[in-house]
């Protein structure tokens, strides 16, 4: 969208060309896999009423109280909340078979003109082993999470599993690198995928499980590095686990090779 000054809709058909030849006039390309269509106009606009409202709340509203506690014990300040538009809410759990605290999680991107929501998670915060961990708003066509922060200035991609680890990630990464999150692992759109390392000088995937990342890299099909979380105690520590232990600056400054820097650390 960026690159070629197009809006979001146009972007996703040319993700089936021939990324040489974009400019050149010529049928549309048939449907691959990862094509899709995005959510209609009046659900992105009540689905960016919920946001908004969400948003509002955790920031202002004395009921929200659980929401701020969860985010800041899981070391999350409220830079980062005001960048990528947490919200919190009450969600009904269909599992559970009741309402339940969440923290709303946009799936958005922007152009020079508008901004696009397609997807809207639901992380439930609370005990309910009979319960949910995610759930996402009917509706919702997840294509990355963070897609609004991979700028064409920036030189490195970071590709991880996880909302939360990209949000870990995105609150102490250097300059010039962009972090995107496919979610779950059965979320992985590796032709999206595919097409957004092109955009990058180096890119790299970190998930949880190793094996898994390497399927990741081979069908992206492109020089793309894997990182690996420790294991410390016999315990693998993800993105957020070490934001927490506050080894998350050190551990990526070593891995990428570039000096990161803490954002919002003065927040709390």
């Amino acid at each position: 969208m960026r690159r070629d000054n197009i809006d979001f809709k146009t972007a996703l058909l040319h993700l089936g060309e021939d990324h040489k030849s974009v400019d050149k006039p010529k049928p549309l390309p048939k449907p691959m896999p990862y094509q899709f269509e995005l959510p209609d106009p009046n659900w992105q606009l009540s689905a960016w009423k919920e946001v908004d409202a969400a948003s509002d709340r955790l920031l202002l509203n004395s009921d929200a109280m659980m929401g701020r506690e969860y985010l800041l014990r899981r070391g999350l300040h409220r830079g980062v909340w005001y960048a990528w538009q947490l919200g919190f809410s009450h969600i009904f759990d269909p599992k559970a078979k009741c309402t339940r605290p969440a923290i709303i999680l946009p799936w958005f991107d922007f152009d020079h003109s508008h901004y696009v929501v397609t997807a809207v998670k639901y992380r439930f915060i609370d005990e309910n082993p009979n319960g949910l961990r995610y759930l996402s708003r009917r509706g919702s066509m997840p294509l990355l999470f963070g897609l609004w922060d991979a700028l064409p200035e920036h030189h490195t991609l970071l590709i991880v599993e996880g909302e939360i680890n990209a949000l870990s990630i995105w609150q102490c990464i250097a300059s010039g690198v962009s972090c995107v999150s496919f979610g779950s692992e059965s979320g992985v759109r590796t032709g999206i995928l595919k097409q957004l390392t092109r955009m990058y000088r180096r890119a790299f995937v970190w998930a949880d499980d190793p094996k898994r990342a390497g399927e990741i890299r081979a069908a992206i099909g492109q020089q793309v590095h894997a990182l690996r979380s420790p294991k410390i105690d016999g315990v693998k520590w993800d993105a957020n686990r070490m934001l927490q232990e506050r080894v998350l600056m050190d551990f990526l400054s070593q891995e990428l090779c570039v000096p990161c820097l803490g954002k919002y650390e003065d927040w709390n």
